[in-house]
């Protein structure tokens, strides 16, 4: 079930397609109810509070099928919402289980990442005809065939490089992350995607605060310093004209029409997680409303917000009480980057296998992970 569960994310970045990918999700429920079957102690003493909010979040998704299209295949929604528990309980499971489940499943997805980055980078810049955009952006493999996806997750594989440097006490692994973690960094320059320089500065400058807690001089001046860097790099890049230019992609004009077909369509329940999305521009057809945050309104309503915003505010509670951990400051950093690129973009928090799972789902599962550490201390110490 470990190998799997490590298997969804590695397969994300190096797999051609989502039906391989999904194939891995298959095995996690297909082995965690082995595991119910043969030896259900090891998930009754999971600390299943912490479940209580995903479920309620998911299952309230799933169920929004029923009241936004008569066509709409509930039990599609429900399968979506069955294998993201499933994932949720496994990652528990096996990190309890393997003591160096996470280092191992973080490492695995930093090779992953940069061998897709690799590979991207080279079609991207030795054989233009791959292209298949008219602008000229990084078009990453596989399940990474949109800039914003490839840019999406090669920052996620960019904060695992970052933690691991900031905080590994080996120098040679140090140095192949910081490898890595200069191939992430092109991959996104190439793909021309600019909200991920703004997660990666939130998330790298709550790891320099982690990494010199206590000192408030040196966390000042590290973050000042980040934040000259990575804004110098993002104006060298992409140039004041071309950021003016694209200003927020009309990403306040998209959000203020999906605001408002909510509230007049229902603003307490939503529209239902089936309903289409479809906003025509002058300039462009707008496919979804590019906002997590907004199309979960659209979507479930007050109702589903609510939830999203409890199961992020329980994440970074449990990061709080972890806060002395190397694993609850990678938490942290990975939910700062999930918020910031859930406000950009994003539409279904329902759904196989994608880069959702990587910014949101992922530090949802760790967060609980955490605190089932947590209460196994305070109970041994009991």
């Amino acid at each position: 079930m470990a190998g799997m569960v490590i298997l969804t994310f590695v397969l994300f970045f190096l797999a051609e397609n989502g039906r391989i990918n999904s194939f891995a999700t298959y095995f996690v429920a297909i082995f965690l109810l082995m595991l119910v079957v043969l030896d259900l102690r090891r998930i009754k003493t999971l600390d299943w509070r912490w479940m209580i909010l995903p479920v309620c979040l998911l299952g309230y998704l799933a169920a929004s099928s029923l009241w936004s299209d008569p066509t709409a295949p509930v039990l599609k929604y429900l399968g979506y919402a069955a294998l993201l528990i499933c994932f949720l309980v496994a990652f528990q499971a096996c990190d309890k289980q393997y003591r160096l489940f996470l280092p191992t499943i973080t490492n695995m997805i930093i090779a992953a990442a940069f061998a897709s980055a690799c590979w991207s980078i080279y079609l991207h810049v030795s054989l233009p005809e791959y292209q298949p955009l008219p602008e000229p952006r990084l078009y990453g493999l596989g399940r990474l065939n949109n800039p914003v996806i490839s840019a999406t997750a090669y920052g996620f594989a960019a904060i695992l490089a970052i933690h691991s440097i900031l905080f590994d006490q080996d120098l040679t692994r140090r140095g192949l992350f910081a490898v890595s973690l200069v191939v992430f960094l092109a991959a996104i320059v190439l793909s021309g995607t600019r909200s991920i320089w703004l997660g990666l500065l939130i998330s790298t400058a709550l790891g320099l605060r982690f990494l010199f807690h206590g000192n408030l001089r040196l966390q000042f001046l590290s973050v000042v310093v980040l934040t000259v860097v990575l804004t110098g790099l993002v104006f060298t890049t992409y140039g004041t004209d071309e950021l003016m230019r694209r200003a927020l992609s009309f990403r306040p004009e998209i959000w203020a029409e999906f605001v408002t077909r909510t509230l007049n369509n229902g603003w307490i329940t939503g529209s239902g997680i089936a309903t289409a999305t479809t906003f025509v521009l002058p300039e462009l057809t707008i496919q979804h409303p590019h906002s997590l945050f907004v199309s979960t309104f659209f979507y479930g309503g007050l109702v589903g917000s609510l939830l999203f915003c409890l199961v992020l505010g329980q994440v970074a509670y449990a990061v709080r009480l972890s806060e002395t951990s190397v694993e609850g400051w990678l938490c942290g950093m990975l939910l700062s980057y999930g918020v910031v690129l859930a406000v950009f973009d994003g539409n279904h928090l329902l759904t196989k296998v994608d880069h959702i799972w990587l910014t949101i789902w992922f530090p949802c599962a760790l967060a609980m992970a955490l605190m089932n550490k947590k209460r196994d201390i305070n109970v041994s110490r009991e």
